[in-house]
């Protein structure tokens, strides 16, 4: 029986395709926060920034566009849901959280699209830049 397309590489090859690093330059500036966002949108960005940074999420000033959207959709899922905790009209209500479920859907995908989770940051080439923790008991298996 033949195989249909191209053959699979070896195991080890596939391995080492995960593990190589990218060299990322060390004096690069973060991108600066746009001054049209809302109060709370700059919350988020003043939250978010400084966490991507720490988690070596390779950050450019040309990323500060989706980083801002992802801070706009953030603010407005949390308005959203401030207003659906006061409303008193059970339909209201479910129709604003369905709302802002669908916003935070958007937002997890524009996440994505600068390392803000996860699976993003594996594909992005982020390395773990967590230091071990001495009080794991799985650490020395």
């Amino acid at each position: 029986m033949t195989l249909a397309g191209r053959y699979p590489s070896p195991t080890s090859i596939r391995a080492e395709k995960r593990r190589r690093k990218r060299e990322l330059p060390q004096n690069v500036e973060l991108p600066t926060m746009p001054a049209d966002l809302s109060a709370e949108a700059k919350r988020v960005w003043r939250a978010l920034v400084p966490k991507l940074a720490a988690a070596g999420v390779p950050l450019r000033k040309v990323d500060a566009a989706s980083i801002a959207s992802y801070c706009v959709t953030i603010a407005h899922v949390e308005e959203i849901e401030s207003l659906a905790a006061a409303e008193t009209s059970i339909q209201q209500k479910l129709k604003l959280l369905r709302f802002a479920k669908a916003l935070r859907k958007d937002a997890s995908q524009q996440s994505d699209r600068f390392g803000g989770s996860p699976t993003s940051r594996l594909r992005l080439g982020v390395q773990n830049v967590r230091p071990p923790n001495p009080d794991n008991p799985w650490r020395n298996i």
